[in-house]
């Protein structure tokens, strides 16, 4: 991942030399004060990056390693961040520990521990995590930048390390807690209007229009097919953003706000990827938005978002002197792979593979399984079995992604299956299974992967299904949160077998409904 000329790599096991070298790189210079003597400044460094512990960590699913580097390829430092870790006050329990941030000397005071700190906010929020905490001490002058960034000090904590001198042994427990994204619901109906009202009125006269919809969001947003969505941060909301629906295909964004005691948080810009991505799902083609050149901060929000200027319509709105549109999918197509996609479909097949899988497993069991799996023979036997289709997705020609879908074939077809119930009742139903979706990394984040669920429902219920199933591996953590997202629901598990690793996949379904 790319962000503000910062590259984000993962670490994988083949790293381990260069995160040693590379976490006492960063260390050293900012913390060899803080031991007794360099005796036990190399116990630490050994506890951390020694050998044995890098092993364990750089193949445990839980935990992530990442060396950023610049646009000229050079390596700034060190991430190390622990999923699913709750916050040990209680604040939160779904949060991702933020365990080491380290800089090389050349970048430090350059802004870029901000930029570290807002990717592992990305990430957090990608996991579904409502907070990141880390523990700092007291002394150390990255309290302050973590402060900058949004941390608070929620406690106090204590390093029991006994090399450490006694007065470095005390620690601040910092929790940034990240904006939820939520649905409508009546009890945020006083939020919706109060947040709104605010803004508007600040800069022009409240209209007819926007009263309709403020006092009435679920007969002139709701009712029609729209969605209202609200930034909620701990207990209180402090944004809002509402699709309107407009015609097939098209929605209006309408109604951001965000409280003026959090701006300077992103928290619209939150708020408007949400808005984009509920678009992509209920399948848009479209977004457009009305604005006023006086409010030039919310129109470069809108550009980064990939809004571009379009002439004017009619409008409701009297303040309205700018219209701006996003179109969702230019250049996308969809079409069902034929055998002279063979050697496309098997490099894209294969390198997203290697994207999603490579740095979660050994090379011994991941390299001869790719070998074998991702090959032309294998493919064409794949493509030409009944019940069997291929969907690519390109972009201006170029594979970017692809699904597979069996007709017809059970979760009791899978090897070794665990059902939390009993199958048999559903022995006549029809049912469809999405074996394989990939979509190339670069496209990641951009909502085409909800697009392309909603074309494997839609191409499932074309044959009559009643359900679309999957499996999806239990380390995968991101992948199953995406799929529950999309409304599948946990039906059991099933033995995955890669190399000489024997995996879980957990298997989930989803029934879809009718659809014109």
């Amino acid at each position: 991942m790319q962000n503000n000329a910062i590259i984000f790599r993962r670490a994988t096991l083949r790293d381990l030399p260069l995160v040693q070298q590379i976490g006492r790189d960063t260390y050293t210079p900012y913390y060899a004060h803080v031991w007794k003597n360099t005796a036990g400044m190399e116990w630490y460094l050994e506890h951390c990056f020694g050998q044995e512990t890098l092993e364990r960590d750089l193949q445990n699913p839980a935990v992530e390693y990442y060396l950023p580097a610049d646009e000229s390829g050079r390596i700034m430092g060190l991430l190390k961040l622990v999923t699913h870790q709750p916050v040990p006050n209680g604040s939160a329990e779904k949060a991702l520990f933020l365990e080491k941030i380290y800089l090389l000397p050349d970048f430090y005071g350059k802004g870029r521990g901000q930029q570290l700190i807002s990717m592992v906010c990305s990430r957090a929020r990608a996991l579904g995590c409502e907070a990141v905490w880390l523990k700092a001490m007291c002394h150390a002058g990255p309290v302050e930048v973590y402060e900058r960034a949004g941390f608070w000090k929620e406690g106090l904590v204590h390093f029991d390390f006994e090399p450490l001198r006694e007065d470095q042994r005390e620690g601040w427990l910092m929790v940034k807690h990240l904006p939820q994204i939520e649905d409508y619901s009546p009890a945020y109906a006083a939020d919706f209007k109060r947040l709104n009202l605010a803004w508007i009125s600040r800069y022009f006269s409240v209209e007819p229009h926007d009263l309709e919809q403020l006092e009435h969001p679920d007969q002139y947003i709701l009712q029609d097919g729209g969605h209202v969505l609200l930034a909620r941060l701990q207990d209180q909301i402090v944004g809002t953003a509402a699709l309107v629906y407009v015609e097939p295909g098209v929605y209006e964004l309408a109604k951001m706000s965000v409280d003026d005691a959090f701006q300077g948080q992103k928290i619209g810009l939150l708020l408007g990827e949400a808005a984009i991505a509920r678009a992509r799902a209920l399948g848009a083609h479209e977004v457009w938005l009305e604005s006023n050149r006086r409010l030039e901060p919310a129109l470069q929000l809108y550009r980064k978002m990939g809004f571009v200027e379009t002439p004017m319509q009619p409008t409701p709105y009297a303040r309205a002197d700018i219209r701006m549109t996003l179109s969702l999918t230019p250049g996308i197509r969809c079409r069902q792979a034929t055998e002279k996609d063979l050697t496309a479909l098997v490099d894209l097949a294969r390198n997203t593979f290697k994207e999603a899988f490579a740095h979660l497993n050994p090379p011994e069991d991941f390299d001869p399984y790719v070998v074998k799996a991702f090959t032309i023979e294998q493919f064409s036997k794949e493509l030409n079995t009944t019940g069997t289709a291929f969907y690519l997705f390109e972009n201006e020609g170029l594979a970017v992604g692809y699904f597979k879908l069996n007709h017809g074939r059970s979760p009791l077809d899978t090897d070794d299956p665990v059902l939390d119930f009993d199958f048999s009742q559903y022995a006549d139903t029809p049912i469809t299974e999405l074996e394989r979706i990939y979509l190339s990394a670069c496209l990641h984040g951009s909502g085409l992967a909800q697009q392309m669920i909603a074309d494997a429902e839609q191409l499932a219920r074309m044959q009559g299904s009643r359900y679309l199933w999957l499996g999806v591996w239990d380390a995968n953590y991101k992948s199953r949160r995406f799929y529950e997202k999309c409304g599948f629901e946990r039906i059991g598990d099933h033995r995955f077998l890669l190399g000489d690793d024997e995996q879980r996949d957990i298997l989930l379904w989803k029934e879809l409904g009718l659809k014109a």
